[in-house]
């Protein structure tokens, strides 16, 4: 069995604006991974802020090769992108309440 890598979440602080509570907002997805689940939480901090959690759960096919290659491979470039994207959204958010 290949167990799930289950990718460090990246956290940030948006700007102030109004939050839902925190719950999943994409459904799991699968392509070319065996499974694929891409989520994101909104805390809201209490008028300082929201809070954002970006999670990525990932479970390529092949075993132990699909697990070696996620880990080696797949895990530090989703990693990456997420964090990019991440810095993107709180730039956006951030931008739309200076204006």
């Amino acid at each position: 069995m290949n167990p799930s890598l289950v990718l460090a979440a990246i956290v940030s602080t948006l700007a102030p604006t109004p939050a839902p509570s925190p719950t999943p907002s994409a459904p799991p997805v699968a392509r070319t991974f065996r499974f694929l689940r891409h989520e994101h939480y909104f805390e809201d901090l209490n008028g300082f802020g929201t809070r954002m959690t970006d999670r990525m759960t990932i479970s390529a096919p092949l075993g132990p090769l699909g697990a070696v290659v996620t880990r080696a491979l797949i895990a530090p470039y989703q990693r990456r992108l997420l964090k990019r994207r991440t810095a993107h959204i709180k730039c956006l958010a951030e931008a739309r309440n200076r204006t």
